[in-house]
């Protein structure tokens, strides 16, 4: 299909996938609070291989469990975070 050589109005003032000044603000913060997941979870990833390469590592510790979950919890927590960029 061809695309119109026209541009199309807007009733929102917006032109194409420009973002108000209230949402890049929004962007902007969810990108900084991701920075942030990011790099708590990269340590506790961190910290984690460091509790596997232990040589006495036969049981997973309730700690490792907990790690485990939180690194779950962060990622997903992360990618809703970053949904829209």
């Amino acid at each position: 299909m061809a695309r119109s050589r026209f541009a199309q109005h807007d009733p929102s003032g917006r032109h194409g996938n420009a973002l108000s000044h209230g949402d890049n603000m929004a962007t902007h913060a969810n990108l900084e609070m991701s920075k942030s997941d990011a790099a708590e979870l990269a340590a506790l990833a961190k910290g984690l291989r460091e509790e596997l390469d232990k040589p006495n590592v036969d049981v997973l510790s309730l700690e490792v469990m907990n790690r485990i979950d939180k690194i779950e919890k962060l990622a997903k927590k992360i990618r809703e975070e970053t949904k829209g960029f």
